[in-house]
């Protein structure tokens, strides 16, 4: 059995402070072959595969023809700002972000930095189909309405009673305020 860490050396580590961590980091500088030069797809977990911006960086064990990504960073998309929240992201080729979600640490779920709220179709049309059910009532009860002590004539008129078309409909039963999108 072949070694991966056959293919790499390491240069120097030196341990200090990085982003926003509370402590320090060992950092470990490692040299390569890069004979193939940088490869444009990351792989991570099963499932995950993207074509990397220019300004991502990656450590990479190569084994043969396969590259292993053990680690990723595109430079200029901030990670989470909460330990133990988790950001999923895009970038456009030069690596400016795009679109995200995240999970924060108290399973909350924010798209794209949650710039406006997510419904759910089936209590939003519930909603909107007793505004217009309500709507057409008062439309049809002005459409049809007199006003009695009025005489040909007259100048003065009556109050005409109140119709009862006025909706109660709410829709905050469709916000879900977990799922934020554009």
């Amino acid at each position: 059995m072949i070694s991966p860490f056959s293919f790499i050396s390491f240069d120097h580590t030196e341990v200090q402070k990085l982003g926003r961590a509370d402590g320090e980091s060992v950092v470990v500088t490692a040299n390569g072959s890069a004979e193939r030069g940088t490869d444009g797809e990351l792989y991570g977990t099963h499932g995950v595969v993207s074509r990397a911006s220019k300004k991502t960086r990656g450590v990479k064990i190569r084994i043969g023809k396969l590259s292993i990504v053990i680690a990723a960073y595109t430079y200029g998309v901030e990670p989470p700002e909460n330990e133990g929240a988790l950001k999923l992201y895009a970038t456009d080729a030069d690596g400016a972000e795009v679109g995200s979600h995240l999970l924060d640490n108290d399973g909350t779920h924010v798209f794209n930095d949650g710039t406006d709220w997510a419904v759910r179709y089936s209590k939003l049309e519930e909603s909107f189909n007793e505004l217009q059910s309500q709507h057409n009532k008062l439309q049809s009860a002005f459409d049809l309405h007199t006003h009695g002590g009025v005489e040909t004539g007259d100048g003065s008129t009556a109050i005409p009673a109140p119709s009862g078309a006025e909706s109660t409909t709410d829709i905050s039963a469709a916000k879900v305020e977990e799922i934020l999108i554009p």
